[in-house]
């Protein structure tokens, strides 16, 4: 079953990022998930030449609900409290 995906702009992306000089990511390595703290501005960056959307009920419940594609998806902590479902249905 397709799911409706919910794409974002890069400024809608970096508005919901958690705060700091950098941010925890993670990618799924196959068997593990790999997390790393990435350089505000760098992911910044990415944001802004990558496709950027909204995860699913699984990553939004980590709080890394932002979803940045670059090299594959990159998952982005969010601020605390972040209102997904304001961006539309929140994908199951």
């Amino acid at each position: 079953m397709e799911t409706d995906r919910i794409f974002i702009t890069g400024e809608q992306a970096i508005e919901i990022m958690n705060d700091g000089e950098s941010v925890h990511t993670f990618r799924s390595g196959g068997i593990a998930l790999i997390g790393c703290d990435w350089n505000r501005d760098d992911l910044i960056g990415a944001i802004n030449s990558s496709e950027c959307e909204i995860g699913g009920e699984m990553c939004q419940a980590v709080n890394h609900g932002l979803v940045v594609w670059t090299d594959g998806p990159l998952f982005v902590e969010c601020k605390p409290g972040t209102d997904y479902a304001k961006f539309g249905k929140v994908p199951s």
